[in-house]
């Protein structure tokens, strides 16, 4: 059975005599559905641009400079690396 809760009028803190604390990120939800801050639009255009441009970047020069890259790559659950050339090989070639 749970704990029983009183509550006195004018004496005890309701929900909204507090706040929550605040968040240290944007909510991946509010960059996707509803950005309507400027901070927001600064954070999809750094997050688009890093996924674009940035990530796939690095992971072409760790398959350029670490031997076992493939080896590791082969072993991650969830991934299909040689998919993942082909789109990368026809996306570039296509142009």
């Amino acid at each position: 059975m749970g704990t029983l809760q009183v509550v006195i009028p004018h004496l005890t803190e309701s929900y909204s005599s507090s706040q929550d604390p605040p968040e240290k990120s944007i909510p991946i939800c509010t960059l996707k559905n509803f950005p309507n801050a400027i901070e927001h639009t600064l954070q999809w255009a750094r997050d688009t641009f890093e996924g674009e441009f940035r990530g796939p970047i690095e992971t072409a020069k760790l398959y350029l400079t670490d031997p076992k890259f493939m080896e590791r790559t082969m072993k991650l659950q969830g991934t299909q690396p040689v998919c993942c050339i082909i789109l990368a090989f026809l996306h570039w070639h296509e142009t």
